[in-house]
């Protein structure tokens, strides 16, 4: 019965074909069903006429809808996933959603039909990657698979066409920019050993500028968060970039990323204090990871890109953020950020052209030559040791370097913060000194 109303000739083969797909859609529920369904093929029947010029829009969609239900049920969606090319097949229906029809098949689709295809079919691979087990690695893993289904879905949101584009295709692209949000999260957190792979500094900036232009930009800006804070952060592309322009496209890139997320949190900081604080917390961690992972290579092209700001507002946005994390962020944070700021100031005292430089890295190569700067080095090395004075010394050293400070000026300031202190010191000790002569006196007068 399956076939002949699927591919029926008949003046009603309309009504057959819906009656049929709603049919299956409401059977499928458990692996009994699947294997009911098993026996006749019938999923992938469905696949394959989906692109057919016989299925007209409606109905395409049903088709769709009844593959995204069987994407829930464990079973089957194995069973697609490993003999049906299911993740490919779910992903193509997405791009060519977002996409207008070059060669007719998809006549007659109307703007709502496509924004549902587009959404339903990145969400269906999202339910398929939350299953248990559902990547695994090797030549016929589907890691590979998940991977370039993201990367194609991701390339047609990014296209640059907002002036040739219709309103149906913008309209299914900002409806799959939700999901696709969900898919990239789920591959990051389950691909952290390939984190490089899942998405590129440059397309994650290009991702933050699309989910400020779409109109429902609060729903999905806290997805776009955990995007870039998931993310590898640059580090291993710096290593791979030998060219100035790749380089500079990076370091705006990070730049861009951490300024976006340092601005997101502030906002989630201005409702929730304890969560905004966790927000500052990822968003610290995630500039010293990105700097930990690059060192020098990411250090040098931070550096040698002054239209972002350079180095100095990299490490302003990583202290600013560590500052306003808890104490016990703070706490954890300390080295980690101190060895970022440092990579970059001894990156900016071997640059040899300072017009390559930022207006904020020159004041910072200049405060460097001051004799007072050798010390930094000791100040940092007793902070790695754990002595708490010495770490409070070191983030104190490098905060007045990145400011511009002339380090003689800085120690002369210190010096005299020491003595001011000294002398409250020996003042309230005085003081303490002269209550306790009084009370004693006081007492002796009682007893006499």
């Amino acid at each position: 019965m399956f076939l002949p109303m699927l591919n029926s000739g008949d003046i009603e083969a309309r009504q057959y074909r819906m009656w049929i797909l709603r049919l299956l859609r409401a059977s499928l529920k458990d692996d009994i069903d699947t294997t009911m369904f098993r026996k006749t093929f019938a999923l992938e029947v469905i696949m394959s006429h989906y692109s057919t010029t016989l299925a007209e829009p409606f109905v395409r969609f049903m088709m769709l809808d009844v593959v995204s239900r069987a994407c829930s049920v464990v079973h089957s969606a194995r069973l697609l996933v490993e003999g049906g090319g299911l993740i490919a097949w779910l992903a193509s229906v997405a791009t060519s959603a977002c996409l207008n029809d070059k060669h007719g098949i998809r006549a007659g689709e109307t703007t709502a039909i496509r924004v549902a295809t587009a959404r339903m079919a990145t969400s269906a691979l999202v339910t398929l990657i939350r299953h248990k087990g559902s990547i695994y690695l090797g030549p016929t893993g589907t890691a590979a698979d998940y991977l370039s289904a993201l990367h194609a879905i991701r390339a047609v949101l990014l296209r640059r066409d907002e002036a040739s584009a219709s309103n149906a295709e913008i309209a299914a692209r900002r409806a799959a920019l939700g999901p696709y949000l969900q898919l990239h999260i789920e591959l990051s957190a389950r691909l952290r050993r390939r984190i490089a792979e899942v998405g590129d500094p440059v397309e994650i900036a290009n991702l933050c500028r699309a989910v400020d232009a779409a109109p429902d930009a609060d729903a999905l800006r806290d997805d776009m968060f955990t995007v870039v804070v998931t993310s590898e952060g640059g580090g291993q592309y710096a290593k791979r970039y030998v060219h100035d322009e790749t380089s500079r496209a990076l370091a705006d890139a990070v730049v861009f990323c951490a300024a976006w997320a340092a601005g997101r949190a502030r906002d989630v900081a201005s409702r929730h204090r304890c969560h905004g604080e966790g927000a500052f917390e990822k968003v610290a961690h995630w500039c010293a990871f990105a700097l930990a992972s690059g060192g020098p290579a990411f250090a040098d092209a931070l550096v040698h890109a002054p239209e972002c700001g350079g180095a100095a507002r990299f490490a302003a946005i990583a202290v600013a953020c560590a500052r306003a994390a808890s104490p016990r962020a703070r706490r954890a944070l300390n080295l980690p950020l101190i060895a970022a700021q440092l990579c970059l100031l001894r990156t900016i005292e071997r640059t040899d052209d300072d017009t390559d430089l930022s207006e904020a890295d020159r004041a910072i190569k200049t405060a460097l030559r001051s004799p007072e700067c050798d010390a930094i080095d000791d100040v940092v090395g007793a902070a790695a040791m754990g002595e708490p004075t010495a770490a409070r010394l070191a983030r104190a050293s490098l905060r007045a370097v990145f400011a511009g400070v002339d380090q003689t000026v800085f120690n002369a300031l210190r010096r005299r913060d020491v003595a001011i202190q000294g002398a409250h010191a020996e003042r309230s000790g005085k003081k303490s000194k002269r209550a306790r002569e009084d009370n004693s006196s006081s007492r002796s007068k009682k007893q006499a």
